[in-house]
């Protein structure tokens, strides 16, 4: 197939052509001549919005800008992701640095920068592809694999900006992350960004779909390029067999296990002498080592003997895997930490024995798999076929057996808590966040949004009945891929669509100056921050800061929770100015360790800054079924209530200027919700 070149990226409009034009069938990348080649000519100048596809992207706000960089130790042009409003470099993996399309594109234009890029998140359904150099950039001719990759007419693919290679937005999130740069593939399903032109390749649909047929070619074409290099290990004896790799039962594990057991066998003297030392003995007749009952601390007359035929156990009568026995002598803690031990040691890659990451229930499942793979040595006689039920639970498809029974959610991981239920406003915002997540919804963390947004819009003129502020330090900790982004990319959301945007600011707070600023130029707002511990804590807590990071950790403690005005620090060139009742919170994630390594040897616990905030544990990781589509937007009522809790009533303009301004709106107290509540807190 060739696709007719019925367009022209920029720079080939009007750039003299860079190369020769290569066959399709070959590499298309510039040769290597040791020189600082000239900038990519590629500049942005819009994306035609001509498919539903990018219709789809552009509705999401999570874009991005990039620019070409050189990077001298690498002797090559970069290209990476830029924030989308002020043009510098920044991460692809924080929500925080996300934008609208128009956002992006218009820094993008403004600055004169390369182009626009979508940023893949654990909360879309989108899987990124990238193909290089598949397609001569003069003629539009794509070389044979990735014209039958388009040919498949499963989803969007469009030209990338070098004009030389393709890149194809998905609907339904990887499992395994690919890259195999011989092969000229890579898929990523977060985490990274997509330049993203609009030129759509003609023979390719005009939206965004699922793509099995072309996962599974990408994988295979990955998996010859990286058998082509494979490191042949010399079997142990000749009658040794080879591994066998079952893509059938891949899905459990059992496959990866087997495999590395069959290995094992073929390099026993990689893996044995390790376990045993000098008590394994070199039988070279039979390429079998043995190892005495007396060496293993046992009064049995029988050895251990491992051949390429197989492992018994003659002391005990019974037959082991390798596997058995890394795990009994080799001091490996599970089947799976021990076969991945055994693949390290012989020098194989475990993703060429089969092996994947098994998710959430990855120690139980392995632990099946291993057992099932346990009838290799006979002392088995049903080799059951597991599968996974939606409940979560493997059974035994033959016999329906339960093998693994997925133990019954928490209340908290559930929903069902009283805590995470509240009533009226916070309530409906915690249901539009869990219910507009693709992936992943964590109720703790979605109330804990709510209650930052409702919290900021009364922080200047609502106080609790001992003068208190309602604005917070929130942080939300739980584990790698909890779900933590959703949560603060809707704080946004929400306060676009009520027309409060300008209550958003960045954590990043780098001094106590730049936290000042902030504060004189909008006195309220809440400061979304990623990785809080890494971002916030660490850098007013470390060893070796300066005074205004510092200062910034006694700035923070004044500003929270009190409706006294502040004064920001004086210098010889900078006056002090007055702040009437500034409205601060901050609305933070972080994993469990990353956030506890940040405080400092317990200086933040100390000096009182850890316990201003409020700590929200997050649900353990919920999978399930992601969904697919631009989120609904905040429904109206729920705006209308919002708006109803500015100082000026419903009224936008008057609220605007009482949230921001220099003159602070007036204050209400509000009472004790009973006796009995103030009772509690004041005894």
């Amino acid at each position: 197939m060739v696709t007719e070149p019925t367009w022209r990226l920029p720079h080939e409009q009007h750039e003299a052509k860079l190369t020769e034009a290569a066959p399709a069938s070959e590499s298309l990348a510039l040769p290597h001549t040791g020189e600082r080649p000239p900038r990519p000519a590629y500049r942005f100048v819009g994306i035609p919005h001509t498919c539903p596809a990018i219709e789809e992207l552009c509705s999401r706000q999570q874009w991005l800008v990039w620019d070409h960089v050189w990077v001298a130790d690498k002797e090559k042009w970069t290209k990476p992701p830029m924030h989308p409003r002020g043009g510098y470099k920044c991460s692809a993996s924080d929500p925080s640095n996300y934008a609208p399309f128009a956002t992006a594109a218009a820094t993008a234009m403004r600055r004169r920068l390369a182009g626009v890029g979508f940023a893949l998140s654990p909360d879309d359904d989108y899987t990124g592809i990238d193909i290089d150099d598949c397609r001569d950039p003069e003629t539009g001719e794509l070389a044979p694999w990735a014209a039958e990759i388009v040919g498949f007419g499963e989803t969007y693919w469009e030209v990338s900006p070098s004009g030389r290679g393709l890149r194809g937005v998905a609907h339904g999130k990887i499992n395994r992350v690919l890259k195999c740069d011989p092969a000229g593939v890579e898929m990523y399903a977060e985490g990274r960004y997509l330049t993203i032109t609009g030129h759509r390749v003609a023979e390719a649909p005009g939206q965004i779909e699922p793509v099995p047929r072309a996962i599974e070619a990408l994988r295979l074409r990955a998996k010859v390029f990286r058998s082509s290099k494979e490191i042949t290990v010399a079997p142990a004896a000749s009658n040794a067999i080879a591994p066998r790799i079952r893509h059938g039962e891949i899905s459990l594990g059992i496959g990866f296990f087997r495999n590395v057991n069959d290995a094992a066998l073929q390099n026993l003297g990689k893996w044995v002498p390790v376990i045993f030392h000098d008590a394994a003995r070199f039988q070279p007749g039979t390429g079998a080592w043995r190892v005495s009952s007396r060496r293993l601390g046992r009064r049995l007359e029988e050895d251990l003997s491992l051949a390429p035929t197989g492992i018994q156990d003659f002391g005990e009568e019974v037959p082991l895997t390798a596997i058995d026995v890394a795990v009994r002598w080799g001091n490996q803690a599970s089947p799976l930490h021990a076969a991945l031990w055994i693949c390290n040691l012989i020098g194989i890659d475990a993703d060429q024995l089969g092996f994947q990451d098994f998710g959430q229930d990855g120690a139980v499942l392995a632990e099946i798999g291993a057992e099932i793979a346990h009838g290799l040595t006979g002392n088995v006689i049903h080799l059951p076929v597991a599968v996974k039920t939606p409940e979560g639970n493997v059974i035994d498809e033959e016999t329906g057996e339960i093998l693994y029974e997925k133990p019954p959610a928490s209340a908290e991981e559930s929903g069902a808590a009283p805590w995470l239920n509240p009533d009226g406003l916070l309530k409906e915002l915690t249901d539009w966040i869990v219910e507009t997540t693709n992936r992943r919804p964590n109720r703790p963390m979605a109330l804990a949004a709510s209650i930052a947004v409702v919290g900021t819009i009364l922080g200047r003129h609502i106080a609790g009945p001992t003068n208190s502020g309602t604005h917070l330090y929130i942080a939300c900790i739980g584990e790698t891929a909890a779900g933590k982004d959703r949560p603060m990319r809707a704080i946004s959301e929400i306060f676009d669509a009520a027309g409060l945007e300008f209550l958003v600011k960045s954590g990043k707070f780098k001094s106590d100056v730049a936290l000042e600023n902030s504060l004189s130029e909008s006195p309220c707002g809440v400061a979304i921050v990623d990785e809080i511990g890494k971002q916030l804590f660490a850098p007013m807590m470390g060893r070796n800061v300066g005074s205004h990071q510092a200062n910034m950790g006694a700035a923070l403690r004044e500003l929270w929770g009190s409706f006294t005005d502040f004064f920001t620090s004086t210098s010889a060139v900078r006056r002090s100015v007055r702040i009437k009742n500034p409205a601060l919170s901050i609305y933070g994630a972080s994993t469990l360790e990353e956030f506890y390594a940040s405080l400092g040897g317990g200086a933040s616990v100390d000096n009182g800054f850890l316990n201003r905030f409020l700590i929200i544990r997050a649900a353990k990781r919920v999978s399930g079924a992601a969904k697919r589509g631009p989120k609904p937007r905040l429904p109206q009522p729920i705006v209308d209530k919002l708006l109803g809790l500015l100082p000026q009533g419903s009224n936008l303009s008057g609220g605007t200027i009482a949230l921001t301004g220099p003159h602070a709106p007036e204050r209400d107290i509000v009472d004790w919700m009973s006796d009995e509540v103030e009772h509690a807190q004041n005894h």
